[in-house]
């Protein structure tokens, strides 16, 4: 992905505090967005959790 910037990929997860963990070991560039949905308000905690990495993120409401 990372040698592919003409290409955009979204990697989709509702495993946020796992991706928290990883992030910093992970090589982001701008073509690589993080993704999560919100289905209530008990699992806020991904919007924080994406927000801990240096990558481009977007949320999905449900």
């Amino acid at each position: 992905m990372n040698e592919a910037p003409h290409n955009t990929y979204q990697i989709l997860t509702k495993r946020s505090k796992r991706l928290s963990e990883l992030a910093e070991s992970l090589h982001w560039t701008p073509n690589i967005w993080i993704g999560t949905s919100l289905e209530n308000e008990d699992v806020s905690y991904r919007i924080k959790d994406l927000r801990k990495s240096a990558c481009s993120y977007s949320i999905s409401l449900t």
